[in-house]
């Protein structure tokens, strides 16, 4: 009986798989609470920002470059000089709050605001490096320590597990996805910011090119994190160390990569362009809430169903190597 049962494992469909990770969240909407209070946090919180140690060095940056560089190309710094002021102007120390890959996913990340609905935010200038690392480490390691939770939550909906309420096992979750939070950190150093440093450079002295090195960068980079987009899931799933889930992904996304590709797509297109629609109204206006709750649950079923996906697809592939195994038995007394 057991064995008509395994015949019919099939790999993960987009819609079922889609479809049942709404209904699990539809059904423990205590979940979206997790995003829902990231985003008040950083709506209603202080602006903790770090322009005015930062602004000075990029204005001297810029004058030591003066002499350097040719009149057109200066003009192209001191425009990217003001994107950057703009950005500085928004940006929220507060954001370390949210971590990757393991952490709470945000509205108010990707907007960044001086208002709410309640008037202007008080601010909080930061002057000192320091404070600034030691402030957004314990920022990140607390996304992380929340994030793992969140996770381990949606897990424990998703996929029966009573080792899930394990203190210990927690505790090791929590570790995992702080290691793999340091090991994304450090291929964004090693490999991004210099990829993208040589990607400007190209840029400014061959502005012919357009967007064409960014573009080939980008194709380069979605190949190399692929493999990468089931990485958190054994960790709260299967119980595995950094490594393991990371080989694990790997070897799901190879066996199954068109499914695979298909699944992110959607999800990417289902997550990003409804925060088009939650972003609408201004950070100013009381609907800015609505956003953020439509956003909670969006985000979180959407992970669910990146949950029901991974648990599926492992179960198909363990199938299939079970059954090239059972081929390979047969073929060899034969010889």
């Amino acid at each position: 009986m057991q064995t008509d049962v395994k015949t019919n494992i099939k790999p993960p469909k987009l819609i079922p798989v889609l479809v049942t990770g709404f209904n699990a969240i539809a059904s423990n909407p205590e979940l979206i609470l997790f995003p829902i209070a990231l985003d008040v946090v950083l709506l209603f919180g202080p602006l903790v920002r770090i322009k005015n140690l930062m602004i000075p060095i990029f204005n001297q940056v810029i004058k030591n470059a003066t002499s350097l560089y040719s009149s057109e190309t200066m003009e192209m710094v001191k425009n990217s000089s003001q994107l950057w002021n703009e950005f500085l102007e928004q940006f929220n120390l507060l954001f370390s709050l949210r971590t990757f890959p393991v952490g709470i996913p945000s509205l108010m990340v990707t907007r960044g605001t001086l208002v709410n609905p309640i008037g202007e935010l008080p601010i909080f200038e930061i002057n000192s490096f320091q404070y600034i690392f030691s402030s957004g480490f314990l920022l990140m390691l607390s996304g992380i320590v929340v994030g793992s939770i969140y996770f381990r939550n949606i897990a424990r909906v998703c996929i029966a597990d009573s080792q899930q309420a394990n203190l210990k096992g927690v505790i090791n979750q929590i570790k995992q996805s702080f290691l793999m939070s340091v090991l994304l950190i450090l291929l964004f150093l090693f490999i991004a910011l210099p990829s993208a440093c040589f990607i400007s450079s190209i840029s400014v002295f061959l502005p012919a090119l357009g967007t064409i090195p960014l573009l080939v960068f980008g194709l380069i980079l979605i190949q190399l994190l692929t493999p990468l987009v089931f990485a958190p899931h054994g960790i709260f799933v299967s119980h595995q160390s950094m490594f393991s889930s990371i080989a694990t992904s790997a070897r799901l996304v190879r066996s199954y990569l068109p499914g695979t590709g298909l699944f992110m797509l959607v999800a990417i297109l289902i997550s990003f362009g409804l925060d088009i629609l939650w972003s609408t109204p201004s950070t100013e206006s009381w609907l800015t809430l609505v956003g953020i709750i439509g956003h909670a649950f969006i985000s979180t079923s959407v992970i669910a169903a990146s949950f029901f996906y991974y648990q599926k697809g492992l179960e198909w592939m363990e199938f299939v190597i079970q059954q090239r195994k059972q081929e390979k038995n047969r073929v060899e007394p034969q010889q």
